[in-house]
């Protein structure tokens, strides 16, 4: 409801039933706090970028998201920062990040933050508002080693700023950075800035497969993978189980921190379907695990958008696109919130 409006009998209804939501408590966080994570990727509703998250960010309906997720039992949040906010607006990103780690916190939630993001486009002032990814830093500083004292003046601020506050979970340095030099040296110079600024606060890399952690072992608190699209679920299970050799291997925890579905299989290939791996993610040995997404969007990748394809649990108001996979991600039937479909989704699906 927009703020200072009436609510609406539709709107109340809805407020009544998310509230009576089935709650469980939040799994917590285990030894260092890098073990037992069940978490999200999260954008808002209807954002599409780090830059619209942070340029339009609104606190109230930032903690009501934080509610849905700690309703549906998760313990931490994977969030882009937004570099090109900071730049451009250094307070207000300030302000807005406290807000976000304070409220999270306030939930049991513990948030991961990644700093850089290698998917998308420049970050120029006519891309930022379109709703496409963007890329931060941009192409130019990035491949630029002269320049990266610009980046790492923000690693150095946010490592120091944040570091040890009780809803990091960890930094991020960047996604889906690759094997290209320049970005896996840029990369490892962010990480090592961020450990001498702060030597305890736990980092990682959202690297896309398991083999690209070892660019990053050495250097690193906790190593990532992402399986979006697996062709069934016995095919994630032995992803799983190799991402648990490897863990044991280096001796650090790892977490998928991407999966969404199988590729194929009822309802619709192109649209959510948790309960496809809920449980096969749920049931195996590695420390950390965060789906995308949190609030139902359409993709992120511009490809498969065009294609169909949306993500995502809660609609803004409460409701969820799929109970069976809401109650399939909260690990038990008896969770309950309102089935809703919002109209723009009811031209996704099938190629």
């Amino acid at each position: 409801m927009p703020s200072g409006g009436t609510a609406t009998a539709r709107e109340t209804e809805i407020e009544t039933e998310t509230s009576a939501m089935t709650e469980q408590p939040s799994p917590s966080l285990e030894g260092n706090g890098l073990s037992n994570v069940r978490g999200a990727v999260y954008l808002p509703y209807r954002v599409f970028n780090h830059y619209q998250m942070w340029d339009r960010y609104a606190p109230a309906e930032i903690e009501r998201d934080l509610t849905f997720a700690s309703n549906l039992g998760l313990n931490s949040l994977r969030a882009f920062a937004s570099y090109t906010v900071w730049r451009e607006n250094p307070a207000a990103f300030r302000d807005r990040f406290d807000h976000f780690l304070g409220a999270a916190a306030d939930r049991g939630i513990a948030v991961l933050p990644m700093l850089f993001e290698s998917i998308g486009v420049d970050p120029t002032p006519s891309n930022v508002a379109r709703d496409i990814p963007i890329r931060s830093p941009g192409g130019a500083v990035l491949r630029n080693r002269g320049r990266w004292g610009e980046t790492a003046e923000f690693v150095r601020w946010f490592a120091a700023r944040y570091g040890d506050h009780e809803g990091l979970l960890a930094l991020e340095v960047m996604n889906e950075p690759g094997e290209l030099d320049h970005r896996v040296a840029f990369v490892r110079e962010m990480l090592r800035v961020a450990r001498e600024t702060h030597p305890t606060v736990p980092l990682t890399v959202g690297c896309k497969t398991l083999d690209l952690n070892r660019q990053y072992a050495d250097a690193v608190d906790a190593l990532q993978f992402h399986h979006n699209l697996p062709p069934t679920a016995d095919q994630m299970r032995q992803k799983l189980g190799e991402a648990s050799d490897l863990s044991a291997e280096v001796g650090k925890p790892v977490w998928l921190t991407e999966w969404q579905r199988t590729r194929a299989g009822p309802p619709d290939k192109m649209l959510p379907n948790y309960d496809s791996l809920a449980d096969v993610v749920r049931d195996s040995d590695i420390d950390g695990e965060f789906f995308w997404q949190l609030m139902l969007n359409p993709a992120y990748n511009l490809k498969v958008r065009s294609m169909g394809r949306i993500n995502g649990v809660f609609t803004e108001d409460g409701g969820v696109y799929s109970l069976e996979g809401a109650r399939a991600l909260a690990g038990f039937d008896e969770w309950d919130a309102p089935q809703i479909r919002p109209e723009w989704t009811e031209t996704a699906g099938s190629e």
